[in-house]
């Protein structure tokens, strides 16, 4: 069996020669497996160092669905394991990979530690959530279909999920931390100093996922009932940051009954229900919760 590692790097250089080296400093031997980084910029540092480690060094523009395709496409990997490039992996990441697949495993998701400049392990960004993170996801190549990959522009993690899903493939998971999962001012979910333009950002995030999600339905319709409820968590901060959303009660009975049967392969409940909640709450309460979520992300 061999490992191919995708890296992904847009418009960000400070972090990804960590990454790299995470990788590169694996237990695994390195006749096991290749590493791909897949980037939209120039650095001559940066290339020299991925070239004298023989590493696949791709430039190009595009989403993040083109590099991902463009990686894999060049990959001769039996399995992919994708990482982003402001994360780690644990030295003994990989030969925990290898093990797994040649034991059947389809596809696998491991736990993580969630880190800032100031932090290691912050609790309340823990998730066990098995489409939660692209750098906790490894899965067989050949479950992935690549005739959608080029179209995604974000949620990449829920596609290469729901790939499995739609193929009934073997779908494993570990408490284990193998990722180190990196907070910091340049991530996807920005950290802001004025609160409206944090509410802002907190809407348009959650409704960029929400059409997302919405084309992922049409792409994987015998599995519209999970993204619904992917989209629904979606919808539900939409309406605590723009009171404004409409939700038919219908979708929220739906999400309830869900979390009564213990339907949580891909989203977390007990966020979602808090979610859900707050949604319908007076806007005081809305407030308080914005107001808390917003001093939060402060701290970090």
């Amino acid at each position: 069996m061999f490992i191919s590692v995708i890296i992904t790097a847009y418009n960000r250089q400070e972090f990804l020669t960590d990454a790299v080296n995470s990788v590169l400093n694996q237990n695994l031997e390195r006749k096991y497996y290749e590493i791909i980084v897949v980037k939209n910029f120039t650095d001559t540092n940066i290339d020299n160092f991925l070239n004298s480690n023989g590493i696949i060094n791709i430039i190009m523009d595009g989403t993040i669905g083109e590099f991902l395709y463009k990686g894999i496409s060049v990959s001769k990997g039996d399995v992919i394991s994708f990482l982003d490039d402001d994360d780690l992996f644990s030295h003994n990441k990989l030969t925990i990979i290898f093990e797994k697949f040649s034991n059947l495993c389809n596809y696998l998701h491991n736990s993580q530690k969630v880190f800032t400049s100031n932090e290691m392990d912050i609790k309340r960004y823990n998730t066990n959530n098995l489409s939660f993170n692209l750098s906790s996801i490894s899965i067989r190549k050949e479950l992935i279909n690549m005739n959608f990959l080029r179209s995604i522009k974000t949620c990449p993690d829920n596609f290469i999920f729901y790939c499995a899903l739609s193929k009934n493939a073997r779908i494993c998971s570990t408490d284990l931390k193998f990722t180190m999962y990196r907070l910091h001012n340049s991530t996807s979910v920005k950290m802001h100093n004025n609160i409206d333009e944090f509410i802002k950002m907190q809407y348009d995030v959650s409704e960029m996922i929400y059409k997302q999600l919405n084309e992922y339905k049409k792409m994987f319709p015998d599995l519209s009932k999970i993204i619904i409820n992917d989209m629904l968590l979606n919808r539900f901060l939409m309406k605590i940051y723009n009171s404004k959303i409409k939700i038919g009660f219908t979708y929220y009975f739906r999400f309830i009954f869900s979390f009564m049967h213990g339907r949580k392969q891909s989203y977390e409940y007990k966020i979602g229900i808090i979610y859900m909640i707050m949604s319908l709450s007076p806007g005081i309460v809305k407030k308080a919760f914005i107001k808390k979520a917003f001093k939060r992300n402060q701290n970090i």
